[in-house]
């Protein structure tokens, strides 16, 4: 990597991490945490530089196997609309991840190697079992194409985009119904008025609680459909006082009028928290 940046007169920044030491520390699972250090490495890389943006090399087979990875999950509209083609790389960061490559297929990604005489470099980790995506990418989506569903690749990746269209529809609502739904928020817990969820509607509401979470340093991604589907029968119901159990440590608890998140010891009130 060092000798191409060389050749071809660029800056490279390189890194190297104990993962697995990662993944015991944080109580993440080797693929989770692998990706929170890779990110964690791109802004400081991408800061360092003073740059705002950072391209991936994602393209649509890696959409169509996360798409397919998050329906065997259990994901709702966020999970089935795969990755974006831009976001910002954290929620209070002004860098913005982009990823230009991911409406080309690998193979072409190839064939334009090819044809100008560049060699394709992998990581070695791409091939091994152990890891989830792997076994979807080598085994099941080839399975998939050739027993069952031909074109099935295409048409996930096709999914995506519609998905994230009706995606960011419904985050449009979130951001709007945000300053009413919430009575308080920290950097500790979230409460919002269950009148105002019940009035938004489970979907918008979901969107809302993902919202919430990455408020409090959660993220979004341990979060089922299971969980937004009983916090909103917490919310739609006759009676309060049910605590759920979160994952990343996240407690919800239904008393009267709120719903509360809550993340460890809760701080003072700051209201009119934004979106």
């Amino acid at each position: 990597m060092r000798e191409l940046a060389r050749q071809w007169g660029v800056g490279v920044v390189v890194e190297r991490a104990d993962v697995a030491s990662e993944a015991s520390r944080r109580g993440q699972g080797v693929e989770e945490a692998a990706r929170s250090v890779r990110y964690e490495f791109l802004r400081r890389a991408a800061e360092q530089c003073g740059a705002d943006r950072v391209a991936l090399g994602h393209h649509r087979d890696d959409q169509s196997e996360t798409v397919l990875m998050n329906f065997l999950r259990g994901s709702g509209v966020r999970g089935l609309s795969g990755m974006p083609l831009e976001r910002p790389i954290a929620p209070d960061s002004g860098i913005v991840v982009i990823r230009p490559l991911l409406e080309v297929t690998r193979e072409e990604v190839m064939a334009y190697l090819s044809s100008r005489g560049l060699e394709s470099m992998e990581d070695e980790t791409n091939r091994s079992m152990a890891m989830v995506r792997n076994r979807v990418r080598h085994k099941l989506l080839p399975l998939l194409e050739r027993d069952y569903a031909p074109g099935l690749g295409s048409r996930l990746a096709s999914l995506a985009s519609q998905m994230g269209r009706l995606q960011r529809h419904v985050a449009s609502e979130a951001a709007l119904a945000w300053d009413e739904a919430v009575w308080s928020a920290t950097s500790r817990s979230v409460e919002f008025r269950i009148e105002v969820l019940r009035g938004c509607g489970p979907v918008v509401c979901g969107e809302l609680i993902l919202a919430a979470l990455e408020h409090l340093g959660a993220g979004r991604r341990g979060i089922g459909w299971e969980h937004l589907e009983s916090l909103w029968r917490t919310v739609s119901g006759a009676v309060g006082g049910q605590r759920l159990e979160l994952p990343e440590g996240v407690v919800g608890r239904r008393r009267g009028g709120r719903l509360r998140l809550s993340r460890g010891v809760s701080g003072g009130s700051q209201r009119g928290c934004h979106y």
